[in-house]
């Protein structure tokens, strides 16, 4: 028994007759939305690594300094309260 060929096309299939009236496909590269999605990605894996390069080869000393001695930090503080605690006017001679 033969069985005589549709005319329905079928989703998903490629029809040979209705693909030759199609343009042929561009390169992915050439569509410029491919340029504007992958930027975003590039844009911030640049960023990061000149982030990391600045925060490697342009260290702050002062920073380090203070991360080395912690009481540093507070030194400022212990100025001024030692200072409001003591009566500058009667030390004047």
């Amino acid at each position: 028994m033969k069985v005589a060929p549709s005319n329905h096309s079928v989703p998903g299939s490629a029809d040979p007759a209705s693909s030759a009236k199609t343009s042929p496909s561009r390169a992915a590269w050439r569509d410029p939305i491919v340029w504007a999605l992958a930027s975003g990605p590039l844009i911030v894996v640049v960023a990061a690594i000149v982030t990391a390069w600045i925060a490697i080869a342009g260290a702050d000393p002062s920073v380090m300094v203070k991360a080395s001695n912690p009481d540093a930090a507070a030194l400022p503080a212990v100025q001024a309260r030692n200072h409001s605690a003591t009566n500058a006017a009667a030390r004047k001679p």
